[in-house]
């Protein structure tokens, strides 16, 4: 007997909001870098301590200026991220409100404290899920296969009757090992055929063009 899907997880960045993927493209120019060099620096053990909350975002901007030599203050740096933030990924909240009609919807991310209080401000539509469980509260990120099962408890979910949506394919990959249905996210259109394949009512969203 199939088992009925009960909740959706998101991940947040680069699926509903941007992150830090496009903030490289202005700093490049700045120091005439290579954009991906510039988003190496910025990722990487120091970006996970981040997430995980071990490090204050200014002693994580304090260390990427001090290993990069960036001729940057860090007040200056903590704006062009928190520009970036201010974008939505197109067409996903009238995807969310669809699927929050029928479906309990969780959010799931890897990200800094300082930078989602932050985005709560700019994102009030981010209410919509039922809950919300980031990283840094955790203290651990979607590399580790704990988290998923840490998160079915904190849910009382079994995994078989979740759908967890991320665009970046090793949380995917973690994401199954523990039993999930996943979706490899890319943009809206390509989620909605994904979910319809998967008998996944969106309410209008399905005839969205």
């Amino acid at each position: 007997m199939p088992v009925t899907i009960k909740t959706i997880i998101f991940d947040l960045s680069e699926v509903l909001i941007s992150g830090l993927c496009g903030v490289e493209e202005s700093l490049a120019r700045r120091f005439d870098r290579a954009p991906s060099e510039v988003l190496s620096a910025l990722g990487g053990e120091l970006l996970l301590q981040l997430c995980r909350g071990e490090l204050s975002e200014n002693t994580y901007l304090e260390s990427v200026i001090a290993n990069t030599g960036w001729e940057i203050s860090v007040d200056e740096l903590k704006q062009s991220i928190r520009v970036n933030f201010r974008r939505k990924v197109a067409d996903m909240e009238n995807i969310l409100e669809g699927l929050a009609a029928h479906y309990e919807l969780v959010l799931l991310s890897d990200h800094a404290k300082e930078w989602v209080e932050h985005i709560h401000d700019l994102h009030p539509h981010l209410r919509i899920f039922k809950m919300r469980v980031y990283s840094f509260q955790i203290g651990q990120t979607k590399r580790e296969t704990s988290t998923f099962e840490r998160l079915l408890g904190m849910i009382n979910r079994r995994s078989e009757e979740c759908i967890f949506i991320d665009d970046n394919i090793s949380n995917i990959e973690c994401a199954r090992r523990v039993g999930f249905q996943t979706f490899h996210f890319s943009d809206a259109q390509t989620l909605l055929g994904d979910l319809k394949r998967a008998s996944i009512f969106c309410g209008n969203a399905n005839s969205a063009p």
